[in-house]
């Protein structure tokens, strides 16, 4: 019985300090704040890369505003028969260098009322710039725009405001190509 006691006494010796804890302690032992809902979160991770690609083409635009506009020009030759006319401050915009120029031909109107092109017939020039073909470097540029004609017999065409006599057809080349012989198989 005595080791029965002794294993007992023992035993709330052990046991005993951990009931008997200083109140100011106990706070300690809990966790401050209060963890209260635990929250798992997962990110995303980057595992691979793929990289996006295009063809990109050329790319050119023309911004003018109404059309050219020919009144006589006595420097051409014959007043009568010799015109010319500009659109100012053309907005060129382009991803490449450029070789722009212009063709002029008679419009289909004064075609059909005798007008025509060459020949003892009318004869059009188109300049950018002053030049017969302009260069542009890629991103923006300003030009000019010219049209002249010589032997226009105006005679054979109707009374009218703002009839189309001839038609403006702009044309591009990348400047590295406009040296180039053209071959078709």
């Amino acid at each position: 019985m005595l080791k029965k006691s002794l294993i007992a006494i023992a035993l709330l010796a052990i046991v005993l300090p951990a009931f008997a804890v200083d109140p100011t302690v106990l706070d300690q032992k809990f966790h401050k704040p209060w963890p209260g809902k635990i929250v798992k979160t997962y990110n995303w991770q980057d595992v691979q890369t793929i990289n996006v690609v295009m063809d990109v083409g050329y790319w050119i635009e023309i911004k003018y505003t109404g059309d050219i506009k020919i009144a006589q020009d006595a420097t051409l030759g014959d007043p009568f028969f010799s015109y010319s006319g500009c659109i100012n401050n053309v907005q060129v915009k382009s991803n490449f260098a450029a070789t722009i120029k212009g063709t002029v031909v008679t419009s289909p109107e004064a075609m059909a009322l005798g007008i025509g092109d060459g020949d003892g017939k009318a004869v059009w020039a188109a300049t950018i710039n002053g030049a017969s073909s302009y260069d542009v470097v890629g991103g923006l540029a300003t030009v000019n725009i010219c049209v002249t004609g010589v032997k226009v017999r105006i005679g054979l065409l109707p009374q009218a405001d703002n009839y189309r006599i001839a038609i403006l057809t702009i044309s591009v080349i990348p400047t590295e190509y406009k040296s180039s012989i053209t071959e078709t198989f």
